[in-house]
C-alpha cells in the first residue's frame, strides 16, 4: 500500500482542486448563468446515476465492468469478502483521513459522504431486528 500512497495523496489534491475552483466558479458566476450551470451539473449527477446502476445491475448477472476496481479489484489485495456496509464505512473513514492533513479553510466535497451516511444510516435500520 506505501507504494499507491502517492497516488492516493494526488488524487486527493485532484478532488480538493475540484471542489474549490467549483465554489470559487459559482461564487463568481453571474445570476443568470447560474441556472444553465447548475442544470449542467445536475445533468452530469443523473448520468453518474445511470452509470453506476449500470454496474450494479451488472453485479447480479456477474457482468461487473472490468474497469471498476470496487468491483473487480478488491480480490487482488485480498480473498476475504468485503460487504456494502463495511466497504462503505471504510471509504468515509478513509475520506476523512486522507483530506485530515490538508487545510481546514479548502472546501471538501460534501454530496458522496453525505449520500454514503444516508445509506448508512438506512442500512443500520434495516438491519436492526426488534427485541
Amino acid at each position: 500500500m506505501e507504494t499507491f500512497e502517492p497516488v492516493i495523496q494526488e488524487e486527493a489534491r485532484h478532488i480538493l482542486l475540484f471542489a474549490n475552483w467549483l465554489a470559487w466558479h459559482r461564487r463568481n458566476l453571474r445570476a443568470w448563468k447560474r441556472p444553465w450551470f447548475e442544470l449542467r451539473i445536475a445533468a452530469v449527477w443523473v448520468f453518474l446515476a445511470w452509470e453506476r446502476m449500470g454496474i450494479a445491475r451488472g453485479l447480479s448477472d456477474n457482468k461487473a465492468d472490468d474497469n471498476n476496481f470496487t468491483v473487480t479489484g478488491g480480490k487482488a489485495v485480498s480473498g476475504d469478502e468485503v460487504n456494502v456496509r463495511d466497504l462503505l464505512a471504510l471509504c468515509l473513514a478513509e475520506n476523512d483521513r486522507r483530506f485530515a492533513g490538508y487545510d481546514p479553510r479548502l472546501v471538501r466535497p460534501v454530496t458522496m459522504p453525505w449520500l454514503t451516511r444516508r445509506v448508512l444510516w438506512v442500512m443500520g435500520l434495516l438491519t436492526k431486528r426488534p427485541d
